[in-house]
């Protein structure tokens, strides 16, 4: 009798292993079907803060993703990771002046077995400039603005370009010994010394010459001439 029950039994528990792999989405399910991407894909909205994309619901417990491509004049493309809206249809993004996007969306399942649509056909919006835009000039009269009681620099400023659209951030560049480069952009007119590799103890020789120089960047992503040097010598600097 045991050699009846057997195959039985072993049939049993492979329906019952099938049924388990399919509910956690390890196998493919014969009577689920991709989603159909998201339909009239559109720009509602846009303005010189960013842009706002819709499309038509689709039917069934799923949500949607959302991939954004920044295109460049020279060719060149930035694809960012998808954007998940749990909730509703719309979905809307900050830009910066100038900038051309290509805008797809998905649609993915809720549950197991996990499923994606293919992208929607892209759409395409480009940001205005603003009306006169003109670019920003070189930031003026980098300065050590405040030093400690040991002589120390301790804050670097400087005033905002003569011309220019619109706010900016500001990067600062520096000529050491130790460590060249760029630093952090603010949107202050101000930059903490202690962040500089100044007086490091390492390099302090008398005599020695550190360089900064400030630049300014528009919402649009021009960035301006560099600034005139401020030049400061050891020791302190």
């Amino acid at each position: 009798m045991r050699r009846h029950r057997l195959p039985k039994l072993a049939t049993l528990l492979g329906v019952l292993t099938a049924a388990v792999m399919l509910m956690l989405g390890a196998l493919p399910a014969a009577a689920a079907q991709r989603p159909d991407p998201p339909t009239n894909v559109r720009v509602t909205d846009f303005d010189l803060d960013g842009f706002t994309v819709a499309w038509d619901p689709v039917e069934g417990d799923v949500f949607y993703e959302v991939q954004r491509v920044r295109l460049y004049a020279e060719g060149s493309r930035s694809t960012y990771p998808p954007v998940r809206v749990s909730e509703g249809e719309t979905i809307s993004f900050s830009s910066g002046w100038g900038a051309t996007w290509e805008v797809s969306v998905r649609v993915r399942t809720r549950w197991a077995p996990v499923m994606y649509s293919e992208w929607s056909d892209p759409v395409t919006v480009t940001i205005p400039l603003p009306d006169g835009y003109v670019p920003p000039s070189a930031p003026q009269n980098l300065r050590v603005a405040e030093r400690n009681e040991k002589g120390e620099t301790v804050l670097i400023a400087w005033d905002p370009p003569a011309q220019g659209t619109g706010s900016f951030t500001y990067t600062l560049f520096i000529d050491h010994p130790e460590m060249s480069g760029r630093f952090d952009s603010t949107k202050e007119l101000s930059y903490d010394a202690w962040q500089l590799p100044l007086n490091t103890g390492y390099f302090d020789v008398p005599g020695l010459t550190v360089t900064l120089w400030v630049q300014a960047t528009d919402r649009a992503g021009t960035s301006s001439p560099l600034s005139e040097p401020l030049e400061l010598v050891c020791c302190p600097f």
